[in-house]
């Protein structure tokens, strides 16, 4: 369980800030412009926004990481731990970064960019458990 864990924090804080950054920023075009937001997306910017992904990222994929651990201990199916990982993932990324959602005129939140923020939440979180849960070493024979 520990092996799993100190892997689980690796996998979360290497792959998560980057893929909550892509999804938010497709969700952000999709809401913006509809189906021409794929054409509208520019990869190169997103690749460019990966460093800034971690500064602002990694606190709340700790967080994540962390909930997903104690869940760990908490629930033996792997499936119930995935599922489980989807509202951490979206909790934790909506309470460290409900402050992007605000609105610079009104000051208050942005139903839509915070929807956003949680479903990127949700699949960084979602996507790092599962690559833990599918190279597991306990799947593999090991310890």
């Amino acid at each position: 369980m520990l092996r799993r864990n100190i892997v689980l924090m690796i996998v979360s804080l290497l792959v998560g800030p980057p893929l909550a950054t892509i999804v938010f920023f497709v969700l952000k075009s999709l809401v913006r412009l509809g189906p021409m937001a794929f054409a509208a997306l520019d990869v190169n910017f997103l690749v460019a926004s990966f460093p800034f992904a971690y500064l602002l990222g990694w606190s709340s994929m700790l967080a994540a990481a962390i909930g997903n651990m104690l869940v760990a201990r908490v629930v033996n199916s792997e499936g119930l731990r995935l599922v489980l990982s989807m509202p951490i993932g979206a909790l934790a990324f909506g309470l460290f970064l409900s402050w992007l959602a605000q609105d610079d005129k009104t000051g208050k939140l942005d139903a839509a960019s915070m929807m956003e923020i949680g479903i990127a939440g949700a699949a960084a979180s979602l996507v790092s458990l599962a690559l833990v849960e599918a190279f597991s070493p306990a799947k593999r024979g090991g310890n």
